[in-house]
């Protein structure tokens, strides 16, 4: 399997690509918006690893764009942003969200995910 890792911080990739090589995934790393949009767009993986804060492009903004081009290749945000509205408001991507898209997100964190069995 063939992950991207879109990640700024030299530690955190180098942790996260030792952990998943380890793991024997086959691991790309972009420290750069630009440059891992670049890659997971003219690249095959199966998943990317993607920071919210990059110099260059933002998270979102790669986001956004692979989700335009129609690729849904399963991404798993990183972040060290901790609350919903910084992870939504903090980016310009983020003004597709509104006030109750907010709420709905805090309500169903509350609640739990609908439909799902809970042991």
């Amino acid at each position: 399997m063939r992950v991207l890792v879109v990640e700024d911080d030299p530690k955190v990739a180098g942790a996260v690509k030792a952990g998943l090589t380890g793991e024997g995934y086959d691991v790309a790393v972009s420290r750069t918006g630009e440059d891992g949009y670049f890659r997971a767009t003219t690249e095959p993986f199966d998943v990317i690893v993607l920071d919210l804060g990059l110099p260059g492009r933002s998270g979102l903004e790669i986001l956004a764009g692979l989700r335009g081009r129609g690729l849904a290749v399963p991404v798993l945000v990183l972040t060290a942003r901790d609350a919903i509205e910084d992870r939504v408001r903090q980016d310009p991507v983020a003004t597709l969200f509104d006030e109750r898209f907010t709420a709905q997100l805090q309500q169903h964190a509350a609640e739990g995910c609908p439909g799902r069995q809970r042991p």
